[in-house]
């Protein structure tokens, strides 16, 4: 699996700006995917991408027992959503949040945010 380009901030701010629809998801991160940005219709939310370790461990090892490579980018394919760190009803009041993180290559600085 190669690496992904990042999307930059100015991309992501002219997806949010221009929504019009129910549901969004922008996945964030450079080489590999982070973060995300999801509209359900109701809430905006970004949030950081985890992947659960035994889960992991466990189709790690039943790939490699069955012969199959198992590489850590095939982890990322096992990240879930974890506990939004903005979350806003308000598309505007959301834009302005993701306006004022700072921008790494390719998704937000997440260092800001503890957990």
């Amino acid at each position: 699996m190669a690496p992904v380009p990042g999307i930059s901030k100015v991309r992501v701010l002219i997806v949010l700006r221009g929504h019009e629809g129910t549901d969004l998801t922008l996945d964030l991160g450079s080489p590999h995917r982070d973060s995300r940005i999801s509209y359900d219709g109701q809430v905006w939310i970004l949030c950081r991408m985890t992947a659960d370790t035994k889960r992991v461990m466990a189709v790690s090892q039943r790939e490699r027992a069955a012969g199959r490579p198992f590489m850590p980018e095939h982890a990322v394919k096992l990240q879930e959503p974890g506990p939004p760190l903005i979350e806003e009803t308000d598309r505007d009041a959301f834009v302005a949040a993701i306006e004022k993180l700072p921008w790494l290559r390719g998704g937000p600085d997440l260092r800001a945010f503890t957990g």
